[in-house]
């Protein structure tokens, strides 16, 4: 008796049809407004980006680079050349008078 009760077919009215409906409804709308909500997580590095900073009380701008395929390009006055002076993971680029580091 109890596996005939289990097998026939649902009849459902319509007022539950649409009850279904929009619950499906409410809970598609819940998942996007959530995704709206709750902040992404970016994995990738970030591109590089110029903030400005202190250095020894004097402004300066620090650049960013995360990724290894990246390219800075420098370009100094006439006269001058891009010198590069590294520590461990940083470095100080600066454009320095050509003559005077050529006699160094």
């Amino acid at each position: 008796m109890a596996i005939k009760t289990l097998l026939k077919p649902l009849r459902l009215g319509r007022w539950a049809i649409l009850g279904f409906l929009a619950l499906g409804l409410l809970t598609a709308l819940g998942v996007v407004g959530l995704g709206l909500w709750v902040p992404t997580w970016a994995t990738a590095p970030l591109p590089p980006r110029l903030v400005p900073a202190i250095l020894n009380g004097n402004p300066i701008h620090v650049l960013y680079v995360t990724r290894s395929s990246d390219t800075v390009l420098v370009r100094c006055y006439p006269g001058f050349q891009p010198a590069l002076n590294l520590t461990n993971q940083e470095g100080f680029l600066t454009c320095v008078n050509s003559e005077s580091q050529a006699e160094s």
